[in-house]
């Protein structure tokens, strides 16, 4: 009697997974392309590693309503002088719609509106002896980020302890502390909590933001200081800590 050979399962070879990949809203406030490219020219000259080959999401929903003659093949080729790569687009207007659609450019849905602060709790949650507020969800790195790595706290405060090189990524639902020089890139308030904060002690950032408001600070004032990052009317402000 014969036996046939069993049949091997072929190996995995891919798989779709959500992350938390944060990426850059380009809004949009005025149609004139001179404009843009003054104010583009001056933000790329602050930060150009920050616009190397950035991947961004062109925010057209910023426009005047009535303002529907930006034109885009002419945006497209400035985003690329600047080394910005939009890879998709959101706008309600249905001529905009047409003419990124014509330009190759995919439709994204309405970003989720920044829900209102909530009110503060009658009893104020249990603080270390530091006074500082950690929820049982927050995450502590004793190690240094290096570049290249993404470090993740999804639901509390993210606690790094060491350096954080430049090239590496710090993402929290809640506040970020950051108790070494601060190199790479910070990001609070990941799912819209207005309310986070970065606290760092030596301030040398490629970028940090808050609840998606981003800013790239260049103020020798704030060079390799102590510093606490805090948003005040969709503005990051920056401040010395303590």
């Amino acid at each position: 009697m014969t036996t046939s050979n069993p049949v091997c399962a072929e190996p995995l070879a891919l798989q779709f997974k959500a992350g938390l990949v944060p990426i850059l809203s380009l809004e949009l406030y005025h149609s004139n392309l001179d404009f843009l490219e003054r104010q583009l020219a001056e933000k790329t000259r602050q930060s150009p590693e920050m616009f190397n080959n950035s991947p961004v999401i062109l925010s057209l929903n910023t426009l005047p309503d009535t303002d529907c003659t930006i034109d885009i093949q002419g945006l497209l080729a400035l985003c690329e002088r600047y080394g910005i790569k939009p890879i998709a687009a959101r706008s309600d207007n249905t001529q905009l719609v047409s003419k990124l659609s014509d330009a190759g450019i995919t439709l994204m849905a309405p970003a989720i509106q920044k829900a209102a602060p909530t009110k503060a709790p009658s009893a104020p949650p249990k603080s270390n002896k530091n006074n500082t507020v950690l929820p049982s969800s927050s995450r502590i790195v004793n190690t240094p980020i290096r570049s290249g790595q993404q470090v993740i706290a999804p639901e509390g405060d993210l606690i790094v302890t060491a350096q954080v090189s430049a090239g590496a990524e710090l993402l929290a639902h809640g506040n970020i502390h950051i108790y070494g020089p601060l190199r790479g890139r910070a990001l609070a308030g990941i799912n819209g909590n207005i309310q986070a904060r970065i606290f760092c002690q030596s301030f040398e950032a490629e970028l940090v933001a808050i609840a998606g408001n981003y800013c790239n600070d260049s103020d020798p004032k704030h060079w390799k200081k102590a510093v606490n990052i805090s948003l005040f009317e969709d503005q990051l402000t920056i401040d010395p800590l303590g």
